[in-house]
């Protein structure tokens, strides 16, 4: 495994990224274009498999293409979107049964504390569940980006 722990060859990664710098104008348009719509296949993926009892996890989902540095982020972005859904890491990744203990304040008396029963919940992936299928597509989509970039550059033209 390349690059350490995280599997990532970061040699490969340096060149990619020399690479998008030198993309002209109109080949940075077009990336930008391509990018958007994988981030909208990838909102509606997300958005068909979250769970839904109110609608709120699927309200926080977004999508955001940031063309300077060509980077797409799907999912919840922003900070007050984590924190007001909190919970959504216990849908994704399942839970153990276990017993909490519970400090409840109840006006200003001294708060009343009681173990409090946690089920099992099992894990139901809905943002981090991008393979397979998904993940074909996106590839060949980008790939057939890629070939119609080194086309233009065999034909003479600029990257």
């Amino acid at each position: 495994m390349a690059g350490g722990k995280s599997g990532v060859d970061w040699a490969s990664a340096r060149r990619m990224r020399g690479m998008i710098k030198r993309l002209t104008p109109e080949a940075r348009a077009e990336m930008i274009v391509e990018m958007n719509l994988v981030g909208d296949d990838e909102l509606a993926r997300m958005r068909r498999d979250v769970s839904r009892r109110s609608g709120f996890l699927a309200s926080g989902l977004s999508k955001k293409v940031y063309p300077k540095s060509l980077r797409l982020r799907v999912g919840f972005i922003g900070k007050k979107v984590n924190r007001d859904r909190w919970y959504r890491w216990i849908i994704e990744r399942g839970r153990k049964a276990k017993t909490v203990e519970v400090n409840r304040r109840r006006g200003r008396t001294a708060p009343a504390s009681y173990p409090l029963r946690v089920k099992a919940m099992r894990a139901r992936p809905y943002v981090f569940s991008g393979g397979g299928a998904a993940r074909i597509a996106r590839s060949l989509r980008l790939q057939d980006f890629w070939g119609k970039v080194l086309t233009r550059v065999g034909a003479g033209g600029a990257l």
